[in-house]
Parts: structure tokens; sequence; C-alpha cells
């Protein structure tokens, strides 16, 4: 056992320091190929599946790794109350994709929110058996399955950025991750399910799963709730943007994602981008930008400037003031 543990300890570093590198690496490269309203585009997307996800947790995987005796018709009736969640609430985001994109006032995300729904269908088919994985510590089966996700993401997005230069191929690399983690996993394990709702099994699943749900509600919002929102997707007028200071032309820039690496970029009335660096986040918390510095990038042209931070856990923060 213990030679197991060890053994999987392996994997799961190794597979944590590639994510990190490649997330890195991918993030560098489509800072370069891709404007920060496209990262934006995508970004509401996945904060709007994210929220929707977060609300609608079942529980069940982890349900079936803590139980010590499972029976095919456990994994079959988690297996069918997923896909049928998945299905509905990618319905959901569909219907109201109009919704989200007038909450955010961006017309321009409708059709990608609408598109990324399908995101939900992939997750909602993939193979529960995965969850045996961690059950059975055959973390190097689970480094191959999250690599070969990671790298369908990796090498469509970074394609597609050269040929479309557009959101798009955050998009299609999203999705051709999440389709990739989907063939993978029956690929990976042996276990093929079938389509199954008894109630035993039902209710014994939602027993354990309710505490699931409630804890992924919680840890959703106590965030939220005990700091200032991160996101300032209004422009405002430079004397009134909160961290503002006059006398030499600085804004104090914070509430930026968690993670170990971030980069630092801005846009302005020429749609260029300039990446001012990357560094941790932990510098970045109180770090001050000269606004002075960052008009004249520009050429000292009035308009609308955004400042992005883009971490390597695909959080963004960003904020836009006008000049």
């Amino acid at each position: 056992l213990k030679r197991k543990i060890l053994k999987g300890s392996v994997w799961v570093f190794g597979l944590k320091i590639l994510t990190r590198l490649l997330s890195l690496a991918r993030m560098v490269i489509l800072a370069r190929l891709l404007t920060p309203e496209d990262f934006g585009l995508v970004g509401i997307a996945l904060l709007v599946l994210s929220i929707l996800e977060t609300f609608s947790q079942t529980g069940f995987r982890e349900a079936i790794v803590q139980k010590e005796k499972m029976r095919k018709e456990y994994l079959d009736v988690a297996w069918s109350i997923l896909v049928i969640r998945g299905f509905i609430l990618s319905l959901i985001v569909y219907l109201l994709s109009p919704l989200f994109a007038g909450f955010f006032k961006n017309p321009a995300a409708l059709p990608v929110i609408k598109v990324m729904a399908l995101s939900l269908v992939f997750s909602g088919l993939t193979n529960v058996g995965i969850v045996f994985f961690q059950k059975e510590l055959e973390f190097g089966k689970q480094f191959i399955y999250q690599f070969s996700g990671l790298i369908a993401d990796l090498g469509t997005s970074i394609t597609l950025a050269f040929i479309l230069k557009n959101a798009w191929a955050l998009v299609w690399g999203k999705l051709a991750g999440n389709f990739v983690l989907l063939l993978m996993s029956y690929v990976v394990h042996p276990y093929r399910p079938g389509f199954c709702l008894k109630k035993k099994e039902v209710k014994e699943l939602f027993a354990f799963g309710k505490w699931v749900t409630g804890s992924s509600i919680a840890l959703f919002l106590l965030p939220k709730i005990l700091r200032k929102p991160s996101f300032i997707t209004t422009p405002t007028p430079l004397d009134k943007l909160e961290g503002y200071d006059s006398s030499n032309g600085t804004i104090l820039l914070q509430n930026v994602p968690n993670g170990n690496t971030c980069i630092l970029y801005v846009s302005g009335p020429t749609k260029v981008i300039k990446v001012l660096g990357n560094a941790t986040c932990e510098s970045l918390e109180k770090r001050k930008i000269e606004l002075k510095s960052i008009v004249s990038l520009f050429e000292g042209k009035r308009g609308t400037y955004t400042i992005f931070v883009l971490s390597d856990r695909k959080r963004l923060t960003y904020m836009s003031f006008v000049v």
C-alpha cells in the first residue's frame, strides 16, 4: 500500500507540474494572438457555466468514492442522473443566454455562451467509472485521462488562434478538451453505464450528495460576500475609479485571481495589447499600475482602456476606465 501511495503521489505531482507549465505556455502564446475582449467573452461564458454547475452539484462522485461496497446499480443511477442534469443545464444556458449576455452588457457573448453550453452535455455523459482512479489509487490512469484533455484544449486553441484570431479559438479549444475527456473516460476505464433510476439507490446517493451540494454553494458564495467584487465591467471615468491616485497617475490593482502565476496586460483605443509582465498573484495583490505610462503606450489617445490579469487557474480580473 505504501508503494502504491508513493507511486500515486509521483503521478499527481507530475500532473500538477505539467498542467501549470502547459497552462502558462498556452496563456503566453494566446495573449500575443488574441485580444483581452476575446478572453473576456469566454470568461463570461465560463462564469455562467461555473455558477450553474456549482448550484446543481449532486455529490454523487464523492458518494461513490466513500462507499465501501459499490454495486453496478449505484453507478448506473449516478451516471443517469448526471446525464439528465447535463442536458437540462445545457438547455437552461442556451435558452437564458440572452439574459446572461444582457446582464454583462455584452451582446457579443451571446453566441459564445450558447456554444459553450455543449460542454455541460459532455461533462454529463462522462464515464463515472473514472472516480475509481481516486478510490483505488490508480493515479497513472488519472494522469493519462486528464493530460489528454489538457493537450486537446491546448493544441486546438493555439492552432485556431493562429487561424481565426478571435474568441472562437478559445471556445473550440475548451470544447475539444471536454470532448476528448469524454472519449478517454471510456477508454481508460472498463465500466459501461446503463440507464437506471431505481428509487432506493437514488435516495441513498442524494442523502450523501446533499452535503456536497451545500458545501459547494457555501464555498462559492462566501468569498464573494467577504470581499469586494474583482470585476469592473462598465468603463468608469478615471477620476471616479476606486484606487485611483490623481497626484501621481496610478491605480492600486487589487482582488487579483488566486493562482501561482499571472499575466498582466492592457488594451487601449488602438486595440494593441501590451504585456506588462508575468508575476506571482501575491506580488500583484498591492501592485500599483502607472496609468500615465499605459496611456502613453497608445500615443495618448482618448478612449477606453482595459487592464487584464489572467491567472493560470483560468480566472481573470479586469477593469475598464475612460480617459
